[in-house]
C-alpha cells in the first residue's frame, strides 16, 4: 500500500486518558478536556461502562455532564449547581458526537467513547447502616469509601444536608474522633440519650476545605444510624396517691 490517498482527521477526545476527581457531595467541575473538533453539542457522561447505561448511580441529570465553557485550553464540564452525592469509586467519562448522529447521545449505547477515568471520593457504598443504643456510648467500625482520611466529618441529621437540632448526641451530632483511614467514628465516652428511631449518617470531606462546621455541608447520606430506646421522651404520666 504505496499510494497516500490523503489525511484521515479522527474528531474526538484526545488523549484517552484524561481522568479527573471529584468530592462527593460538592458540586463538579471538570476542565481541560481536549480533543480534535469537539463541538458544543457533544455529549459528555460519566458511567460504570461506556455504552452500558447506569440507572441507579446516584449522579445528576442521570450522569450527564453540561459544557460551561470551550476554548484553547479546552472543554469544561460540570453538573451545575447539584451537588455530586453518589457512591465513592472510579466510573468512566464518555463522549458521543451528537452532529454526527442528532438524537442518539441521549442514549448511553451511542456513548462508546471512553476517555479516561473519573474517580469520586467519599463514603461508598451508600447504605452503611449502623445501630446503637440510647444510653449507651455509640460507636461504629468499617465505614469504606475511597479517600477517607481522619480530618474528615460525620455528622448525625434527620436529613442530610439540612439542619436539625438533635438533643442527646454529644458534640450535637459531632462525632469526638474519627480514625486515621476514617474507617470508624465514635462519640468518645459519653452516652448517647437522644430519642429511639432512625437518624442518617452525613459526611463531608475535608478535601473541600469548607470547614464542615455547618449542616448544609453534610450533604453525603452515608447509611442510616437506628439507635435503639425509648421515644418520644416526653411521655409523661400522672398517677392518684
Amino acid at each position: 500500500h504505496r499510494v497516500d490517498v490523503g489525511c484521515l482527521l479522527l474528531v474526538g477526545p484526545a488523549p484517552l486518558a484524561q481522568d479527573r476527581t471529584c468530592v462527593s457531595g460538592q458540586t463538579c467541575l471538570i476542565d481541560g478536556i481536549t480533543g480534535v473538533g469537539l463541538q458544543t453539542t457533544d455529549v459528555f457522561a460519566v458511567l460504570e461502562t461506556c455504552v452500558v447505561a447506569s440507572t441507579s448511580l446516584g449522579l445528576p441529570a442521570a450522569g450527564t455532564l453540561g459544557i460551561t465553557a470551550a476554548g484553547p485550553s479546552g472543554v469544561v464540564l460540570s453538573f451545575g449547581s447539584t451537588p455530586v452525592t453518589a457512591s465513592s469509586g472510579d466510573y468512566r467519562l464518555c463522549w458521543c458526537a451528537e452532529a454526527a448522529s442528532p438524537g442518539s447521545c441521549s442514549i448511553s449505547e451511542f456513548l462508546r467513547t471512553d476517555m479516561g477515568r473519573f474517580t469520586l471520593l467519599g463514603p461508598g457504598p451508600l447504605h452503611q447502616s449502623r445501630t446503637c443504643v440510647s444510653g449507651q456510648t455509640c460507636s461504629m467500625t468499617a465505614i469504606t469509601g475511597s479517600g477517607l482520611t481522619a480530618d474528615d466529618a460525620f455528622l448525625v441529621l434527620e436529613t442530610c444536608g439540612f439542619a436539625t437540632t438533635l438533643a442527646g448526641f454529644s458534640g450535637h451530632g459531632h462525632p469526638a474522633d474519627v480514625t486515621a483511614s476514617g474507617a470508624a467514628v465514635s462519640w468518645g465516652s459519653s452516652a448517647v440519650t437522644a430519642a429511639g428511631g432512625e437518624y442518617r449518617l452525613c459526611w463531608c470531606s475535608a478535601a473541600a476545605n469548607l470547614g464542615c462546621s455547618d449542616a448544609e455541608q453534610f450533604r453525603t447520606d452515608v447509611g442510616s444510624l437506628t439507635l435503639l430506646g425509648v421515644s418520644p421522651l416526653s411521655q409523661d404520666r400522672t398517677c392518684v396517691a
